[in-house]
């Protein structure tokens, strides 16, 4: 415990710090995800199937033992990420984002109140 002089009350504390400037976050652009909600059909998940197959049968070089080197997989493992992608997004499409609004626009009453308005502040 410390005394009742004031000199003991103060300690030294020595640290070192390495303090480093964090370089700005850049700003990326959000993932566009596939519109996967439509593979409940069974003929649409028949053309993703077909549109996949002819672009496999498209590519050149698709067989398994056509690579000899680590650099010749990751271009054959680029080559079939992009048929099969652009396969998904010729058929599927992307999904869009949809927001909810705050109240029901098939409501009457709220569209005899704010059509006098659109009409009033139309650009």
């Amino acid at each position: 415990m410390r005394g009742a002089e004031c000199w003991t009350d103060h300690r030294l504390v020595r640290t070192s710090l390495h303090i480093r400037i964090r370089p700005p976050a850049r700003k990326q652009k959000p993932q566009r995800r596939l519109n996967v909600s439509g593979l409940d059909r069974r003929a649409d998940l028949s053309s993703l199937h077909a549109a996949i197959s002819s672009n496999l049968a498209q590519v050149s070089d698709c067989s398994p033992l056509a690579f000899q080197s680590s650099s010749d997989a990751t271009k054959q493992w680029d080559t079939l990420s992009k048929a099969v992608m652009d396969a998904a997004v010729d058929t599927l499409g992307y999904s869009t984002r949809k927001h909810q609004d705050w109240f029901d626009s098939s409501d009457a009453e709220i569209q005899t109140l704010l059509n006098p308005l659109t009409t009033k502040f139309c650009f």
